[in-house]
């Protein structure tokens, strides 16, 4: 494009990308590692009274959200949930002193 006098116009267009990370811990002993399927990724796997602490809700809600598919879960044989940590994060952030410390982006798979 020509702008007066024969000089060239230069457009520039920014783009800004905002990424929000969430950073969660989980007590080493509320959980293990396992096989998430709707992640297709090996991920902590953890308790819903974990997650319930972590994100804030109380276990009630966290039982309800897995009824509503919010979360990858996977049950054990005696029906104990345990919930994948990467859905988990990108439902809320939160934290709980020690244990394992999980980063993940809210909005994308692990």
């Amino acid at each position: 494009m020509k702008g007066r006098a024969g000089s060239e116009v230069v457009r520039r267009t920014e783009i800004t990308i905002e990424r929000e990370v969430v950073s969660m811990r989980f007590d080493a002993e509320s959980g293990y590692q396992g096989f998430c399927p709707q992640c297709d990724n090996v991920v902590l796997m953890v308790s819903a009274e974990a997650a319930s602490a972590t994100i804030g809700a109380t276990r009630r809600q966290v039982y309800r959200w897995i009824e509503e598919n919010r979360f990858h879960v996977q049950e054990t044989r005696s029906g104990e949930a345990f919930l994948c940590s990467a859905s988990v994060a990108s439902h809320g952030a939160g934290a709980v002193d020690g244990g394992l410390l999980l980063e993940g982006s809210v909005g994308e798979s692990a």
